[in-house]
């Protein structure tokens, strides 16, 4: 989800729910948006992922996949937004817990990969 700005509109969705006198269609309007750029960026990462040839089987579902997942739920959560559903608030909770987790792991998984590796390897070769 998230790939650098899945965190930053994960903290802006917040921010937003937060807005004294926001009403609910502007917020389901923003996480709408917000929605339809996060499932967009979800596929283009998957078709990416899945033309390379060596990658680790959980990156195209950690950086793909569930990220789309994700983004498609929060699409969801706006449209209950929208509706005035009751369990509107609960679905966003649950939609930014699981994108915070999956930044996590994420974010875990890039620096375990970064981590181990020499300056050559980091530069390509060129000293």
């Amino acid at each position: 989800m998230f790939e650098g700005w899945g965190e930053f509109f994960l903290m802006a969705g917040s921010a937003a729910a937060l807005i004294p006198g926001i009403g609910r269609c502007q917020f389901a309007g923003l996480a709408g948006v917000v929605a339809l750029w996060g499932l967009a960026r979800g596929i283009m990462s998957s078709v990416g992922i899945g033309r390379l040839k060596e990658v680790h089987w959980t990156d195209l579902w950690f950086y793909g996949v569930f990220p789309s997942i994700a983004y498609a739920a929060l699409g969801v959560v706006a449209l209950a937004f929208w509706q005035d559903w009751p369990w509107a608030r609960n679905g966003l909770a649950a939609v930014i817990t699981l994108g915070l987790l999956l930044a996590i792991r994420n974010e875990w998984d890039l620096i375990t990969w970064i981590a181990p590796r020499t300056d050559a390897e980091h530069s390509n070769g060129v000293e």
